[in-house]
């Protein structure tokens, strides 16, 4: 029914289901900067907290699923994760786990902040796009952004813009001092370098790519990069919308309200996305990994030297490199990401 169409009654009627779609959505966890006038602003904050907090709190997890992925691709055997923890530890101690911390505790605070703002604006845009076109029914503008295929949209581009920007130079950073010292450790030489060029740290990686590849070398393996987080935080999101339906903990007040979830459904809700990111996502991180790790020029070249070499089901095992510390490091993660969010925004946007 076109809104020039409409007689008064039915444009007010019109203009109340809009307005309970908007508070409808305001009731998840992901949604609840939809129309917040400070809507950038409070979700760069809440989400650079986010960031930092897991990061502290899981870094070492990601360390030890690179070292596997990384030993996956020369090696026909399966890494054990606790053979390598114990000579990562042995080879450095607790700083070892947290080998190439410094760029990926910056970066997870822009990382978050860009994946949940994007993740927002998108979202207001299409909510804003069903609300006003004109072929929109009543019914349809009952819960425009309750369906699980608009917040993978969402999501997808929010992965994708942040992979391309952010994602990419970082992670190729942390790989390259990561695989500099599994190099260290399998020659059981801890305080010597290896063939290779030594680096100090983060600043020394940058300045050898910059010289070898150009500025552009820092972006090696962009493709599998956005591939796995636009796929990826799609799910990412949709597995959180279906959690929190599934549960069915917005309740209303006496008013017909919708309230917020309950802090167990968003701890829930964050678990079950970060569980299914990993599932979604890990092959192409273990691809991104070779690459990045320059055992590989590209992703098709990894993939099909390993089909060659070891054959499909080996190279299946492979893409699965890690997948007991992706997991156990995916859950409680993105439980503490959205926990923390969900409650740095709603502080900010009160205060």
């Amino acid at each position: 029914m076109a809104t020039a169409a409409m007689n008064p009654e039915q444009k007010t009627a019109l203009a109340a289901d809009v307005e309970e779609a908007r508070q409808q959505a305001e009731s998840t966890t992901t949604t609840t900067s939809h129309y917040d006038p400070h809507m950038v602003r409070n979700s760069l904050i809440a989400g650079s907290v986010a960031g930092v907090t897991s990061t502290l709190a899981c870094h070492p997890f990601d360390v030890i699923r690179t070292k596997m992925q990384a030993a996956s691709m020369t090696s026909s055997t399966p890494s054990n994760p606790l053979r390598v923890v114990s000579q990562t530890f042995h080879n450095g101690g607790l700083r070892a786990l947290y080998t190439g911390l410094a760029l990926p505790l910056a970066a997870q605070a822009v990382y978050k902040a860009t994946i949940f703002t994007v993740h927002n604006v998108t979202q207001k845009t299409l909510t804003e796009w069903k609300s006003t076109s004109s072929n929109t029914t009543t019914n349809e503008t009952k819960d425009p952004l309750r369906t699980l295929q608009d917040q993978f949209v969402c999501g997808f581009v929010a992965g994708g813009v942040n992979a391309a920007f952010f994602v990419t130079p970082v992670e190729f950073v942390r790989n390259q001092l990561i695989k500099q010292h599994s190099l260290q450790v399998q020659q059981q030489q801890p305080q010597q370098p290896s063939q290779q060029a030594a680096f100090s740290g983060p600043l020394s990686v940058v300045r050898h790519t910059i010289r070898q590849a150009g500025i552009g070398g820092l972006w090696k393996g962009i493709g599998v990069t956005v591939a796995r987080d636009s796929i990826g935080v799609g799910f990412f999101f949709a597995s959180m919308q279906w959690c929190q339906d599934y549960f069915k903990t917005t309740t209303t007040n006496n008013n017909q309200q919708p309230q917020k979830p309950s802090l167990t459904t968003t701890i829930l809700s964050g678990a079950v996305a970060g569980l299914t990111y990993w599932i979604v996502a890990l092959p192409l991180d273990s691809v991104k990994t070779w690459v990045q790790s320059d055992m590989a020029d590209s992703a098709f070249q990894a993939v099909r030297t390993s089909l060659e070499t070891q054959g499909l089901r080996q190279t299946l095992v492979k893409l699965f490199a890690g997948f007991q510390v992706a997991y156990a490091r995916g859950i409680p993660s993105a439980a503490i990401t959205v926990t923390t969010y969900s409650l740095c925004y709603q502080a900010v946007r009160e205060s």
